[in-house]
Order: structure tokens, then C-alpha cells, then sequence
């Protein structure tokens, strides 16, 4: 049948899309890749990887150097990755990476993760799974290593308080030693101070379901305020080049800032920006009906 005009106007063409990306603003410890492959079943499946390093480069440099084709095979690539950075007997003492793994297959999800770096899944357009991070925040996590723990202590950081603000918040450092005080309760390397027990799960969705994830490292998460709905819109419709550069720009950017998150004496709000300290940023980015 010969279209008219106005037909062509609303014909649209999809395609599924993955894209791994690295804006390197800092210390160059993040890491993101994107894959297929055919697990131990003989299923097929993408796969998404997302590693944040943190103190020395030990631990990441090693992670850069695996083959995630092969470890991603495997029932739980987290860890089966931990095995490996084991079998390198490197010391990592002073180093360590979070990490997000997912693997997408027809008709569902599987997500791993260590760490506080972050996952999310829109089915249909609707969050259906944003996780939670490995921090004193988690309540689960609080209990897992109040026995492992010397102790945390609170410091004040300028975070979002909104799209166009920032303000002091306290967030919550864990010491494990004298020489380990970070803010994830548990990571890949430390030699194993913090434990390993990654968070599993699996979700569901239906063939012709229109599913999209974002896998990012904090550099990106930071930069985007999640309760406001114009940035979840954002992430449901932008591109990953463009959702990189807004988290890139917003690093950059003049804020509205005070040290109170309510203040509201116009005396004590100015404008403030990070100081040209800026922290990584790494996406991995998979959509099932991405627009060509």
C-alpha cells in the first residue's frame, strides 16, 4: 500500500543499541564495556560491565586487563571476576573497584553488583529497579559489617539537592583499618577487609516490552537528581552521548548553592561550583528499541 506524506511523518524504525562510555575528569579509575556472548547454557546474551576504582590503580589496571567475554559466561561473572583478581596475587591492600554486571537475555535481566555505583531499568518506560547501594545508607549492609567495622565517621560533601542547587550533606565513610577509610561498605581488592556479598537479581519482561538500562559509576549518579521527574525523564529519553555530557557539564556548571539544603536567608544562598574537582564518569548503556 503507497503511503501518503502524513503517513511517512509517523513511521518510525528501532533497533536495539549498547554503548559503553568514559569521560575520564579525574584519576581515570572508571571502566565500561559492553558485550554478547553465549553463556554455559548455550543462551545468548548481551552484557553490560561498569567498574569504578578507587584509592591506587592496583586493582582496576587489573580488572581493564580480563577478558569479560569469557567471564561473562558464567552463572555469576561477580564472581567468578573476584576469582581472578585473586589468581593475579597482586596487593590490594590500598585498592579496590566497585562494580555492575548485567547480563540481558530475551526475556529477562540478570544484575550483580559490589559497591555503590548504580543500575537502572526502565520497562515500558516505568523505573522498574533502581538498586542500592553498597553504603552505611543500606541497612542490610549496616548490619553485615558492624562487626567487621572500626568504626565511620561523617563528613560534609556538596551534593544535589535539586536540578539547580547544591548543599553540605553529611555522607558516611566506613574505616576498616588505618589505611582504608571509603565510603562503599564492601568493593573488589582491600585484600578482602571489606567481605565480598554482591546483590543478586532477576527481572522479567516480555518480548515485545520496550526495556532500556543505564549501569553508571558515581561520577554520572552524582550529577543527576533523581526524585525530580524532568531528570528521570531525561534518562528515559536522552541519548548516552547526551546523558554524558549532561553529568559532564554539570561538574562544570555554576550552582545556586548553601551549606544548609533548606536555607532560605537570601544573605546565605550564592553560587558555588565544585572547585574544579570533578570525579570520573563511565556508562554502560543497552536499549532495546533504540531510534535509528
Amino acid at each position: 500500500m503507497q503511503s501518503s506524506k502524513e503517513d511517512l511523518i509517523f513511521t518510525y524504525k528501532y533497533k536495539k543499541h549498547s554503548i559503553a562510555l568514559e569521560k575520564q575528569l579525574f584519576k581515570s579509575q572508571d571502566f565500561s564495556l559492553v558485550g554478547s556472548g553465549k553463556d554455559e547454557d548455550g543462551l545468548n546474551f548481551d552484557y553490560l560491565v561498569i567498574c569504578d576504582g578507587h584509592s591506587e590503580d592496583t586493582c582496576i589496571n587489573a580488572i581493564r586487563t580480563f577478558n569479560f567475554d569469557e567471564i561473562m559466561k558464567k552463572h555469576k561473572p561477580i564472581n567468578e571476576l573476584n576469582k581472578r583478581l585473586y589468581a593475579t596475587f597482586k596487593n590490594f591492600i590500598r585498592s579496590g573497584s566497585t562494580c555492575v554486571l548485567a547480563k540481558i537475555y530475551e526475556t529477562h535481566i540478570f544484575i550483580e553488583y559490589v559497591g555503590d555505583s548504580q543500575i537502572i531499568v526502565f520497562i515500558d518506560d516505568e523505573c522498574v529497579y533502581l538498586n542500592e547501594p553498597h553504603t552505611l545508607n543500606n541497612e542490610s549492609e549496616v548490619k553485615r559489617v558492624e562487626k567487621i567495622l572500626l568504626g565511620f565517621y561523617d563528613e560534609k560533601s556538596p551534593k544535589l539537592v535539586s536540578p539547580t542547587r547544591i548543599a553540605l550533606l553529611d555522607i558516611k565513610r566506613c574505616v576498616f583499618n588505618e589505611k582504608l577509610c571509603i565510603i562503599p561498605t564492601q568493593a573488589f581488592g582491600h585484600n578482602g577487609v571489606t567481605g565480598f556479598e554482591p546483590t543478586f537479581k532477576r527481572i522479567d519482561f516480555l518480548p515485545k516490552q520496550h526495556v532500556r538500562i543505564i549501569a553508571a559509576t558515581d561520577g554520572f549518579w552524582d550529577m543527576i537528581y533523581l526524585q525530580d521527574p524532568e531528570e528521570m525523564n531525561d534518562l528515559k529519553r536522552m541519548s548516552p552521548n547526551e546523558l554524558l555530557l549532561k553529568a559532564e557539564n554539570r561538574w562544570k556548571q555554576e550552582w545556586i548553592y548553601s551549606e544548609d539544603p533548606n536555607e532560605t536567608d537570601q544573605s546565605k544562598i550564592t553560587t558555588s561550583n565544585f572547585g574544579n574537582v570533578y570525579d570520573d564518569i563511565a556508562i554502560a548503556f543497552w536499549d532495546n528499541e533504540y531510534p535509528v
